[in-house]
């Protein structure tokens, strides 16, 4: 295994933890999703390392979760699947309008894979609580999305302010 696939996973475990048990302490934080909001950033810069930094992640959270094992693990990879095809297929370019699709696409699916596969565990008596989806949860819903897009926001400016700094460091230097 390379050295940056190491790197990958590595962050992806210690942005699992910080997921965890930092983010839930900032009022303002809580709602944001780390680990969604850092792979929609990766598939959107089209990185090849997507895969090694969602599965390290999304096993740690189904380790420290409530839910049933796999459910966090198949729900990221099914709503990054279908990410994948709608960023491959219809939001070609990578402007900040795609990205806030995306993110709220993401979230979306995310939230809903998760809710179905809960209740499918209820139904199947695997576990005894089901999520109830009343006006609240669509509260917490665009709350996270809120803070998803914004963290976003502000990780791709500073992408953006970088490579535009490092063009016209290396290529207007005489």
């Amino acid at each position: 295994m390379s050295r940056s696939k190491i790197i990958i996973i590595f962050l992806s475990i210690v942005a699992a933890i910080c997921q965890q048990s930092f983010l839930p302490q900032f009022g303002f934080a809580s709602p944001l999703n780390l680990i969604l909001t850092l792979a929609i950033l990766l598939l959107f810069l089209d990185s090849q390392f997507l895969f090694y930094w969602l599965i390290p992640s999304a096993l740690i959270l189904d380790i420290y979760s409530i839910l049933p094992f796999p459910v966090i693990t198949l729900s990221m990879l099914l709503s990054f699947f279908i990410l994948k095809i709608l960023f491959k297929n219809l939001f070609t370019n990578r402007s900040f309008y795609s990205l806030t699709l995306l993110t709220l696409i993401g979230t979306i699916c995310y939230n809903f894979f998760i809710d179905i596969f809960v209740y499918l565990s209820y139904f199947l008596k695997i576990q005894d609580f089901y999520p109830i989806i009343s006006k609240l949860y669509f509260i917490n819903l665009f709350k996270q999305f809120l803070a998803n897009t914004l963290f976003l926001i502000i990780v791709f400016s500073i992408i953006n302010f970088l490579k535009l700094r490092l063009k016209r460091t290396f290529f207007f230097e005489t």
